[in-house]
């Protein structure tokens, strides 16, 4: 597929996105970690630039940040995937 048809066919994935929250301390705590804030989850397609063919599935955990010097900020972790052991891929 090349990239205007995927474009065109991920034209409402920002309006799949759901919100999510990080996995809770086992014994019902509240968690104190940076992932223990509400987040929006989304999967992301990524293709390399140099060959479009070269596909990435990502699944982002982003948090807003607001009112800072820069103004409203997104920042997202990327995984390779959605399970428990999934690896850090960027972010």
């Amino acid at each position: 597929m090349d990239r205007r048809k995927l474009i065109g066919t991920l034209g409402l994935a920002p309006a799949m996105a759901l919100p999510g929250s990080a996995q809770g301390h086992p014994e019902g705590k509240p968690g104190e970690g940076p992932l223990s804030m509400p987040h929006l989850h989304f999967c992301g397609i990524h293709m390399a630039k140099t060959n479009p063919k070269l596909q990435f599935i990502t699944q982002h955990y982003c948090a807003s940040h607001t009112g800072g010097e820069d103004g409203d900020v997104f920042q997202c972790l990327l995984f390779d995937g959605r399970e428990k052991n999934a690896k850090l891929v960027g972010g």
